[in-house]
């Protein structure tokens, strides 16, 4: 298997303190966060990838643009930067 992982350092930085301060809200007595109730057809094998979503903060993966039929493949074989744009 093949996996490939493009990350902007700058911008993960920044997702990962944004991710401490919900982290703080949440431990937070008295807090008022809620989650809104979502379930999404890549729940089941999103949660198997590694770093498949934190749990704790309803984390969860989002496929934009792309059209249902073709998540399968996408989960299986992973995405091809050749068809970009497509």
């Amino acid at each position: 298997e093949r996996a490939w992982r493009v990350e902007n350092d700058e911008l993960w930085k920044g997702y990962v303190a944004a991710k401490g301060r919900v982290r703080r809200v949440l431990s937070s007595p008295g807090h008022s966060l809620r989650f809104p109730d979502v379930s999404l057809a890549l729940d089941g094998a999103s949660k198997r990838l590694p770093d498949g979503g934190d749990a704790d903060l309803n984390e969860t993966r989002l496929v934009h643009g792309t059209i249902p039929a073709l998540l399968p493949s996408l989960l299986r074989n992973g995405m091809n930067e050749r068809f970009a744009g497509r």
